[in-house]
């Protein structure tokens, strides 16, 4: 929590608890030791995190968290007092002298065995008493544990259960996670929400197995590695740890940490009755480890719920991780369809997590279903990274820096991928990247044919597929998606097997409606439709696996000469994200093994402020948002309201800071790209639908008088001098889509004059505080690049980014430009300086991540304080469920005839 937060919170408290000073932070809260002023007391105090907190909600997590007050049991913390105040939430428990189980553990290592097993039954009393009120713990570990005079007293019960039950499936929104790796149980390391009271018993058996062994039954490198060991490993026997065990104990601890909850005591009492009784025996039955090509399947009925999904498999070389599923599909003799098998979690590390939500697909699986290729942060750079599945680390790929949208090479030697513009390639191992096709703009779906062609997608080819070879040379336009018929793009192609018909997915003008896949025969021109649906992939098992608007993933059995489907659909995946134009993401190998990221985007976007250390403050206003603009000074955001679907308009709004109240402004037409005048008495604004296209109009903030227009169009975006003078806009010229930037005196509505017209697109002006300078992004280069003239008279130009950029805008003093770098998604700031008349760059530093927020280019999506300290952003609506690990059962392999 920054030092304002901590001032904000004092002051919200003030007349009830006095904050004396910072004891620790965790993964869901900050703990400050305070003074209860009504009681005069010693109290924790535990203040959730601001992003956590604006996941919950105050009145839900209140309401939660009441259960969890009427515990009273002599090894449980007592839940003094919770509330909210200025927007925190809080939970007060008493203030224990003492240290943690942890601290003990970090001191001293191993404990004495009776020590142990004492500390271990007295904390299986609590849980008891606390399981037979239908409270679970859900975060049993030693840190949890506080030791007073030696005894044990358990803390944050019930917590962990309040916050999941009121924040939902949206808690990994946050990138928050309850339970801690080591001492999580099987079930809560697969994501399933639904924990008995056999989950605390496992964490507090792996406790008991830390205490006496000195370390955790499962150990690893990262939090990733220990999951997978939870999953897929038994943990040496207690007494090979040390021999002094007694057996009982042994026993005890064996049994508490089985993998299946089933295997495991029905309950605490019975754990602790086993730790009492010295004749206790328990012998499981010893797992042999067999190959991963002998590891027989793990049969799973067809519908069966979350507790069958999550068996453990042997490790078989598919990794678990938390933002994806993978899915091997295994050919049977009966069944026809794909079904789920076992479920796992997988977890990829935050550099995937930052980069996933944007430039379209954020992963590629390798033909083989070795290895997978995904987006991450490299040297400040957005690279691709690839990881063999049997290994717990991925790699980046030089050369890849900057690249987007990864696919292997038939035979995965080599990486396809996409830049702002080009479509490049590069040995899998790494090394010198290679053009494959340049100037083809963002691209909507790429497959490497087998033919060692590479078939693509695009917004600059027509909207249709076009093909290239992957040694390079000039593209094929293979389809145009026909108007008349209802066709706005195709995307998303994927060769079948032999390389002589590729799949792709129709998009119709009519976004109500699904889209379409269709088969291209590439010898004869032939089209043949043959689903509903899109984003096809097809598996040697003879079946197409698709995806589905409501983020359902189908499998449908498929004849692959015939080009015919056989039987009906059947689902194998849901809640997988559903991103733009029919993308879901999910990638299938040939083999099938799957990767999917679960959850969903949706348009409720939100306001946050991010200071320049990354911590964000959620704006509680309801999106979906573009283009915010602070005010002259400071307090309040204007900001677009995008219209729903159905065709209602798109408004301004205005969000009062220090009220922290929003306010309509505009009631007519359709509005967007809001600014504010010098004085900060108007905000000016687009209007669609006026003689000339789109319109500058103005509306005074405090709702006196009408909209007036200011300026006809067509206009983009607008900017203004400090002091009131000029006007700046981007607009279109004729029928073209190069973009200039025009400019006229205010008060000279007449007077327009064209500062900056070409065959390139030049966008986004924005104008120094002192008016002197116009900094702007042009494509003068190939690619789009910042850079600054002297204002209004245009002189040389000066190019202050160092790689592709998008979205200028200076710092309050002017002493220095922000842009947003595409190649590393990265908020830049260069230093600028003025010799001999023309402006200098000088350092070039990284600001902040800005891959978890909605950059448009085009328009800028986020500004800068006044103070120059803090921005506001617009931040997906994106939420994450469960993502799980998942083996599928594929039989009948149809189209093999």
């Amino acid at each position: 929590m920054t030092d304002s937060h901590t001032a904000r919170l004092e002051s919200a408290l003030a007349g009830r608890y006095k904050i004396r000073r910072k004891l620790g932070e965790g993964g869901m809260a900050s703990v400050y030791l305070a003074e209860d002023v009504k009681h005069e007391r010693n109290v924790a105090l535990k203040i959730l995190k601001p992003e956590l907190a604006a996941v919950i909600g105050a009145e839900r997590f209140l309401a939660e968290i009441k259960t969890t007050a009427n515990l009273q049991h002599p090894h449980i913390l007592a839940l003094f007092d919770s509330g909210e105040a200025d927007g925190f939430l809080y939970y007060v428990m008493p203030f224990i002298e003492g240290e943690t189980l942890r601290d003990k553990l970090d001191r001293e290592r191993q404990l004495g065995v009776d020590e142990a097993v004492r500390i271990a039954r007295e904390v299986a009393d609590a849980l008891d008493y606390a399981h037979r009120n239908d409270v679970i713990h859900r975060d049993i570990k030693p840190g949890n544990i506080l030791l007073h005079d030696g005894r044990p007293v358990v803390a944050d019960f019930g917590i962990a259960l309040a916050i999941s039950a009121a924040g939902g499936g949206r808690m990994t929104e946050t990138g928050l996670s309850l339970g801690t790796p080591h001492y999580m149980s099987p079930e809560q390391a697969s994501a399933d929400r639904d924990l008995s009271a056999r989950s605390d018993v496992y964490s507090l058996g792996c406790v008991l197995y830390e205490m006496i062994a000195g370390q955790p039954p499962h150990t690893g490198p990262s939090a990733q590695s220990v999951l997978v060991r939870i999953l897929t490993e038994t943990p040496r026997p207690l007494t090979e740890m040390r021999h002094t065990v007694p057996p009982h104990v042994a026993a005890t601890v064996a049994k508490s940490i089985e993998k299946l909850p089933a295997d495991r005591f029905d309950s605490a009492r019975d754990f602790m009755e086993a730790l009492e009784d010295e004749g206790f025996t328990y012998v499981a039955v010893p797992r042999a480890a067999k190959p991963a090509a002998q590891q027989p399947p793990v049969p799973v009925a067809p519908g069966a719920g979350r507790r069958s999904g999550w068996l453990p498999l042997a490790a078989t070389g598919v990794i678990t991780a938390v933002m994806g599923i993978a899915v091997g599909l295994r050919m049977g003799d009966t069944d026809p369809a794909l079904a789920p098998r076992a479920v796992f979690p997988f977890e990829t590390d935050t550099s995937y997590q930052a980069t996933m939500m944007c430039c379209g697909a954020s992963h590629a699986v390798s033909p083989d279903g070795t290895r997978l290729a995904h987006l991450g942060i490299a040297g400040g750079r957005r690279t691709i990274f690839v990881r063999a599945l049997d290994q717990l680390v991925a790699q980046p790929v030089r050369g890849s820096e900057g690249g987007r949208h990864p696919v292997f090479s038939t035979d995965g030697t080599w990486l396809a991928f996409n830049t702002d513009a080009d479509l490049m390639k590069v040995p899998t191992e790494g090394g010198q990247p290679m053009t494959v096709a340049s100037g083809v703009g963002a691209l909507r779906g790429i497959h490497w044919m087998p033919d060692n062609a590479v078939v693509f997608a695009g917004d600059q080819n027509g909207d249709g597929l076009m093909r290239v070879s992957a040694d390079g040379g000039e593209p094929e336009v293979l389809t145009v998606p026909d108007s008349a018929a209802g066709e706005r793009a195709h995307r998303y192609p994927h060769a079948l097997p032999g390389g002589e018909v590729v799949l792709f997915s129709v998009m119709p003008w009519d976004r109500a409606e699904v889209p379409r896949v269709d088969a291209l025969d590439l010898r004869s021109g032939t089209r043949t439709p043959i689903l509903r649906g899109s984003s096809v992939w097809y598996v040697e098992t003879g079946h197409l696996v698709y995806g589905m608007p409501d983020g359902s993933v189908m499998s449908q059995r498929f004849d692959a000469q015939r080009l015919d489907t056989l039987g009906g659909p059947s689902r194998v995946a849901e809640s997988v994200v559903y991103r733009v134009e029919g993308l879901l993401d999910f990638g299938v190998s040939r083999n099938g093994t799957m990767f999917t990221v679960h959850g969903q985007v949706s348009g409720q976007n939100r306001l946050v402020l991010v200071s320049r250390d990354g911590v964000e403050e959620p704006i509680p206003l309801d999106g979906p948002f573009r283009s915010p603009r602070f005010s002259p000074d400071g307090r309040q955001i204007a900001v677009e309201l995008e219209g729903e679907a159905d065709g209602s308009t798109d408004d301004i709004w205005l969000w009062d800071l220090e009220l922290r109240n929003g306010t309509r402004i505009t009631t007519e037409g359709d509005n967007s790209l809001p600014s504010w005048t010098a004085d900060g008495q108007s905000v000016l604004f687009q209007r669609e639908g006026g003689e000339t296209g789109g319109e500058l109009w103005q509306r005074r903030v405090d709702g006196t008088g009408a909209a007036q227009r200011v300026q006809g169009g067509p206009i983009w975006e607008s900017d203004h001098s400090d002091d009131g003078t000029w006007l700046v806009w981007s607009t279109t010229v004729g029928a073209g889509v190069d973009a200039d930037i025009l400019a006229r005196e205010w008060a000279d509505t007449a007077g327009v004059r064209t500062l900056l017209a070409s065959e390139f697109t030049e966008r986004t002006p924005a104008l120094s505080p002192d008016g002197r300078w116009l900094a702007y992004i042009s494509n003068v280069s190939g690619e789009p690049e910042a850079y600054v003239r002297s204002f209004p008279d245009m002189g040389p130009l000066t190019k202050i980014s160092a790689d592709r950029a998008v979205e200028p805008r200076w710092a309050p003093g002017g002493e220095s430009v922000l842009y947003i770098d595409t190649g590393s998604d990265m908020l830049m700031e260069v230093a600028v300086r003025v010799e001999s008349g023309r402006l200098v760059p000088g350092e070039r530093r990284q600001v902040i991540q800005t891959a978890p927020y909605a950059t448009a280019g085009i328009v800028t999506n986020w500004d800068v304080h006044p103070d120059g300290d803090r921005f506001v952003f617009v931040r997906g609506g994106t939420t994450f469920t469960q993502q799980r690990l998942v083996t599928l059962n594929a039989t009948s392999p149809a189209g093999r005839r």
